[in-house]
């Protein structure tokens, strides 16, 4: 018997993750290090400035197809994206998209900067989706209450 922590189980039990729609993901650096900016705050405005890993990921997040809604923090990045009913017939559609992501900015750094995995939410209405928009947008602001803050 293993002493390692067991993941939990994030996804939906009868989605099917090849199928259209929108999606909210979060993927993590490795070690959750502060390497794609900092959150920075001036009178009553916050922002992210991104180190030079920060405005490659932000590069090649931007170039992708079907992104919405975004924020790059220190540790981790959020986004809403739509796989459209086209997209990979016959392909895991949303881990494809991850997994080439995340190798695309690996690649274009020379290094690994990922943790295995990334969570994942199936937007099911507009007030998820609106909700999702707000977390996305806010996120910066609850940035000194997150417990990787440095």
């Amino acid at each position: 018997m293993s002493n390692l922590p067991s993941r939990k189980k994030i996804r939906l039990k009868d989605w099917d993750y090849s199928s259209a729609g929108m999606y909210f993901i979060t993927i993590c650096t490795e070690g959750k290090r502060p390497i794609l900016g900092e959150v920075r705050t001036c009178g009553e405005d916050t922002s992210v400035v991104l180190s030079p890993a920060g405005e490659c990921a932000e590069r090649i997040l931007r170039r992708m197809p079907g992104i919405d809604h975004f924020i790059i923090m220190p540790n981790h990045i959020h986004f809403l994206v739509m796989i459209p009913e086209d997209y990979g017939e016959g392909t895991r559609a949303l881990p494809q998209l991850v997994r080439s992501y995340k190798a695309c900015v690996s690649r274009e750094l020379g290094e690994g900067i990922w943790q295995r995995g990334y969570y994942e939410h199936v937007i099911r209405n507009s007030t998820d989706y609106l909700s999702h928009v707000k977390y996305i947008v806010e996120n910066p602001l609850r940035w000194v209450y997150d417990k990787y803050y440095i």
